[in-house]
C-alpha cells in the first residue's frame, strides 16, 4: 500500500507531461503537447497518509543496476507503468544519467510497505524535441546536454521551426532585481556557477514559425547542484516567472509541492507568490526496479 499522504491520479497512458498552475496553486495536466492521459473517473488505488521515513542516499544512479537502484527481475521492463501518480511527492531519486546512451528509461517511483519501487513509464532519446517542462527536465538530467530543439538565440529557435525553443545561460552571484535563486537551496557553486533557463510554452503560441513569445514559463536547471544533494544538476519549474516553483525529483511526474519564489514585476506583468511554503527538504531514496 502506498504511504504518501497525497491524492492519487491513475495512469492512463504514457509519455511526458507538463504542468499548468491553477488558481489553487496545483499544477495540472492541461498542456496539449502532453501525451499522458490522467483520468480522475477511473478506479484509483487507496492510500494511507504517512510521510516518508527513508534515510537520504546521495549515490548517483547512472544505470538501472547502479548504486541506488537494484533489479528484482531479469525480464524486460514494461513500457507503461501501472503505478499510480501523485499530485506531489516527499522523496526524490538521484538522476539516472548516461554520457553515451542513445536513450534512457524514465521510471515511475512509488513507496510501498516493502520500500521504494521503480517501474519504467517511458523513455527519452537524444533526438527528442522537448516541448514541455518535464521532457526538458528528463532530457537534461539524463544526458547533461540541451535538447536538440533548444538554442541560445531567438533567431536560431525560429529557424529550427515551430518546435524551436530558447535556453538562456546565467551564472550564480550576479545581480538580480528579483533574485529567485536564493529560494532554490544552497548552491554548490555560489559564484560563477552555471544555471540555465529553458523557456517553456504555456499557451501553444510560443513559436509560430516567425516569432517567439517568451512568456512566463521556465525550467531552471542548476548545473552543479545544491549542497543538500551533491553535485548532480537540479531542476525547478515555474509558470509565473519565478513567483512560484516546483522541484523535479528525477522520476516520472515526480514533482514537489508548489513553493514560494519571489515577487517580480516588469513592464505589463506582475507576479506575486500564491503560496507561503518554503522549498521542501526531502530524502534521496534507493529503489528496486520491478516489471
Amino acid at each position: 500500500m502506498l504511504s504518501l499522504g497525497a491524492s492519487l491520479l491513475l495512469l492512463g497512458g504514457c509519455g511526458s507531461i507538463s504542468f499548468q498552475k491553477s488558481s489553487e496553486g496545483v499544477f495540472s495536466s492541461s498542456d496539449a503537447s502532453s501525451s499522458l492521459v490522467l483520468s480522475s473517473s477511473s478506479s484509483v488505488a487507496s492510500s494511507t497518509a504517512s510521510s516518508s521515513s527513508s534515510s537520504s542516499s546521495s549515490a548517483s544512479v547512472s544505470s538501472a543496476s547502479s548504486s541506488g537502484a537494484s533489479n528484482s527481475s531479469s525480464s524486460a521492463l514494461s513500457s507503461v507503468s501501472s503505478f499510480p501518480v501523485l499530485a506531489s511527492y516527499d522523496y526524490r531519486i538521484a538522476p539516472n544519467y548516461s554520457s553515451s546512451a542513445a536513450k534512457m528509461p524514465i521510471y515511475n517511483v512509488a513507496h510501498f510497505s516493502s520500500g521504494y519501487q521503480a517501474q519504467k513509464a517511458t523513455e527519452i532519446t537524444q533526438e527528442t524535441d522537448c516541448l514541455n517542462a518535464e521532457q526538458a527536465a528528463e532530457y537534461y538530467v539524463s544526458f547533461r546536454s540541451f535538447p536538440p530543439n533548444y538554442f541560445g538565440s531567438t533567431d536560431q529557435a525560429v529557424s529550427y521551426g515551430k518546435n524551436g525553443r530558447v535556453v538562456n545561460t546565467y551564472y550564480s552571484g550576479g545581480y538580480h532585481t528579483y533574485d529567485y535563486t536564493v529560494k532554490l537551496g544552497t548552491w554548490n557553486v555560489p559564484s560563477d556557477g552555471a544555471y540555465y533557463e529553458f523557456e517553456i510554452d504555456l499557451t501553444g503560441n510560443y513559436n509560430n514559425g516567425t516569432r517567439i513569445n517568451h512568456g512566463a514559463g521556465r525550467l531552471v536547471v542548476i548545473a552543479d547542484g545544491i549542497k543538500e544533494y551533491g553535485s548532480e544538476p537540479v531542476c525547478y519549474y515555474t509558470t509565473d516567472h519565478y513567483a512560484d516553483f516546483k522541484e523535479y525529483y528525477n522520476f516520472y511526474q515526480g514533482w514537489s509541492p508548489l513553493f514560494a519564489g519571489v515577487y517580480n514585476k516588469s513592464g505589463s506583468y506582475e507576479n506575486t507568490p500564491i503560496t507561503d511554503l518554503e522549498r521542501p527538504s526531502v530524502p534521496t531514496v534507493p529503489y528496486t526496479i520491478v516489471d
